[in-house]
C-alpha cells in the first residue's frame, strides 16, 4: 500500500491483517508511526523514520499477521 502521496493532517488508524504472505506500507516522510503487531509464527517491522516534526499527525499501524510479515516504510 503505498500512502506516500496522501495528505494525512491528523492522527489516523491504518488496520492490516497479513496470512500466508507479506504487506507493506510506504507513508509520507512527514508523519510518525505507531506501530503494534499481533504476530503468530510472523513479524511487524517499522522501517519508517519518524518526521521529528512537533505536532506532526501520527499514523497507527494495526497488524495482524499468521504466517506473514507486515512492514513499514
Amino acid at each position: 500500500m503505498d500512502l506516500r502521496g496522501a495528505i494525512i493532517d491528523s492522527d489516523v488508524n491504518v488496520n492490516i491483517n497479513s496470512a500466508f504472505g507479506s504487506a507493506k506500507i510506504f507513508l509520507p516522510n512527514n508523519v510518525n508511526v505507531k506501530l503494534n503487531g499481533d504476530n503468530v509464527f510472523g513479524g511487524s517491522k517499522n522501517m519508517h523514520t519518524d518526521s521529528g516534526i512537533a505536532g506532526a499527525p501520527t499514523v497507527f499501524v494495526n497488524s495482524d499477521s499468521v504466517f506473514g510479515s507486515v512492514t513499514v516504510y
